[in-house]
């Protein structure tokens, strides 16, 4: 996994407890799924290391601890890295480097 659930709550300064841990592990694991759903070339060795993707990963997985229904759907700035996403590695290029 690109982000570690013991990273992110370091980050969010949330208390390292085995109930926010196991919280946090399922925000990320949903994160990254709705990120990589955006992303048409997953096998790209670079994707991973990509500040966009991490951040992306970041952001949705924290908006979704704050407000786990998204009430008011996915931020802007959640949309602005899934769209930079998806313009370099996803379904709007698919030659993507």
């Amino acid at each position: 996994m690109t982000v570690q659930a013991k990273d992110l709550m370091t980050e969010l300064h949330i208390d390292e407890t085995p109930e926010e841990e196991a919280t946090i592990t399922n925000l990320i694991t949903t994160a990254t799924a709705v990120v990589n759903h955006a992303i048409s070339d997953l096998d790209n060795p670079a994707l991973t290391t990509d500040p966009l993707y991490t951040s992306a990963i970041k952001a949705l997985a924290t908006q979704s601890y704050y407000d786990r229904t998204l009430s008011a759907g996915e931020s802007q700035g959640v949309n602005a890295l899934i769209s930079a996403l998806e313009h370099k590695y996803g379904k709007a290029n698919n030659h993507a480097t």
